[in-house]
């Protein structure tokens, strides 16, 4: 789990310079991470992102992370509440079910 929300977070913010310096005006294609983020961001969904919209959904992010309302998260808080805000699968119970998230082999996916 510690290392998926890294690398969540770092293809948020990927997605989020590059849709920002590119002047992007629909949802990227091809990559579901991205097209989730374009549609949290464009919250008024006419195309483009402000920067109050993207304001709002980290902080919206972050409210629904903070369940204790500590005013700080944990990766182990944030990546389920991104998880679930971007409508993508739950690491952990990716890695519980049938093949434990290695491939359908035995051995951690290894051939």
């Amino acid at each position: 789990m510690k290392r998926r929300v890294p690398r969540l977070i770092g293809s948020l913010s990927a997605a989020v310079v590059l849709a920002a310096g590119l002047g992007q005006a629909q949802a990227p294609a091809g990559n579901p991470t991205s097209a989730a983020l374009w549609t949290a961001f464009d919250a008024n969904t006419d195309g483009s992102i402000t920067r109050a919209e993207m304001k709002a959904a980290f902080g919206k992010w972050y409210d629904a992370a903070d369940t204790a309302k500590s005013g700080s998260v944990t990766t182990d808080q944030l990546g389920p509440a991104l998880n679930a805000a971007l409508g993508l699968p739950d690491p952990a119970a990716a890695a519980a079910a049938p093949g434990g998230g290695a491939g359908g082999r035995a051995g951690g996916g290894r051939a």
